[in-house]
C-alpha cells in the first residue's frame, strides 16, 4: 500500500481520533493529519524535565524511527493491527538502531537473594548522526538476516520514499505516526505478557494436584519442578516485553521533542531522506539498465561455431 493511502486509511484516522485530547487543541477540533496548525507545542513536556538540551542528532534517530516504521507498513500492507503485532514489533526494533540500542531498566533484586553473574550484552548498534547513515544503516540491517536478504532492496529502498513522504506532511502526520507506533509496541507488549502468564497457568494446573502430595518433598517435588521450567519458559517473553517497554517510553520523549520543532526542522530531515532515496534509487535503475544491455550484448554476440552447429546439415549417403 502506497503511504498516502497509509495516512489516510481507516486505522490512521483511528489513531489520530484517540489522540486529539493528548496531542490536538480542543478548540481548534480535530484535523487531519499534515495540517500542522491543529497543533500546538505544549506548556510542559517531558524534554523540559532534561538536565540538558536535547541532542541536535535527535532529527536522525527520528528519521530511523520513521524509517523502520515505514517499512513496517510497507511489509504488512498497513495491517499492523490485525494479529501481528509482536511481528511487526520485532521486525521494527531489528530495523531501528535507535530502538534497539535500548536496554531494558534492570529489575531490582529481592532482598535477601543471591546476586547473578551479569549476562553479557551485545553490541550496541551505532546511532546514526546524518541522514546518510541513518539510511544507510537501515537499508544495511533490512537487507540482512533476520529481515531480509539482497532481494528486498528494490523493497527497502521504497521505505525511504514513503519516509520521505510521511515527513512531508508536517509535524501532526508526524506526531501520528509516532503515536501509531507506540501503540502498536504496547499492544505487543501486552500479548507477550499474556503469553507469558497463560505459560505459567498451563505448566501450574497440570502439576497443582500432585503438589499436595509432593509438598514434603521440597524443591525434588514435580510441582515445584514445573513451576520452575514455567517461569524458565516465560523468561524470554518478559524480556521482550521490558525491551518493547523501554522502546514506548523512548517514544513519548520522541514524540514531545518532534512537538516543539518547527516545520523547517522537520523539512530539513525530509529533503534529506528524499536525496538519500534519489541516490539509491538511481544506483538501483542504472544497475537494472546495466543488466539490460549486458543481456542484450551476449544475446547479439554468439560464437560462429554455435551458429555453424545450430543449422542442418544434410548429407547424401552413396
Amino acid at each position: 500500500m502506497h503511504l498516502n493511502g497509509v495516512l489516510g486509511a481507516q486505522c490512521m484516522h483511528a489513531v489520530l481520533a484517540c489522540c486529539v485530547d493528548w496531542w490536538v487543541c480542543h478548540n481548534s477540533g480535530c484535523a487531519a493529519p499534515g495540517h500542522a496548525h491543529s497543533l500546538r507545542p505544549a506548556a510542559h513536556t517531558p524534554t523540559d524535565d532534561c538536565s540538558v538540551p536535547p541532542s541536535a542528532l535527535l532529527r536522525w534517530h527520528l528519521l530511523d524511527i520513521v524509517l523502520a516504521y515505514c517499512m513496517a507498513m510497507r511489509q504488512y500492507n498497513g495491517d499492523v493491527d490485525e494479529g501481528c503485532e509482536v511481528d511487526a514489533s520485532s521486525s521494527i526494533l531489528a530495523a531501528s538502531a535507535t530502538l534497539a540500542a535500548l536496554q531494558p531498566p534492570s529489575k531490582p533484586r529481592a532482598a535477601g537473594a543471591r546476586a547473578s553473574l551479569p549476562a553479557p550484552v551485545a553490541a550496541s548498534p551505532v546511532l546514526p548522526t546524518s541522514a546518510a547513515e541513518a539510511c544507510m544503516g537501515f537499508l544495511t540491517r533490512s537487507c540482512e538476516p533476520p529481515l531480509g536478504d539482497h532481494t528486498c532492496l528494490r523493497a527497502t529502498v521504497a521505505s525511504l520514499h514513503d519516509a520521505a513522504q510521511l515527513l512531508s506532511a508536517g509535524r501532526s502526520a508526524v506526531i501520528v505516526a509516532l503515536t501509531h507506533l507506540r501503540a502498536l509496541l504496547d499492544a505487543a507488549a501486552a500479548q507477550l505478557q499474556a503469553r507469558s502468564m497463560q505459560a505459567v497457568e498451563v505448566m501450574g494446573q497440570g502439576t497443582a494436584a500432585s503438589g499436595g502430595r509432593h509438598a514434603a518433598c521440597g524443591a525434588s517435588s514435580p510441582w515445584v519442578r514445573g513451576r520452575a521450567a514455567a517461569s524458565a519458559k516465560a523468561q524470554p517473553l518478559r524480556e521482550q516485553r521490558r525491551v518493547l517497554q523501554a522502546a514506548s517510553k523512548k517514544l513519548v520523549f520522541l514524540a514531545s521533542w518532534a512537538n516543539e520543532q518547527d516545520e523547517a526542522a522537520l523539512q530539513a530531515v525530509q529533503l534529506g531522506a528524499e536525496h538519500e532515496w534519489r541516490q539509491h534509487q538511481a544506483a538501483i535503475d542504472a544497475s537494472k539498465e546495466q543488466g539490460r544491455a549486458a543481456g542484450l550484448l551476449a544475446g547479439r554476440q554468439r560464437p560462429a561455431d554455435e551458429s555453424k552447429r545450430a543449422r542442418t546439415l544434410v548429407e547424401e549417403v552413396e
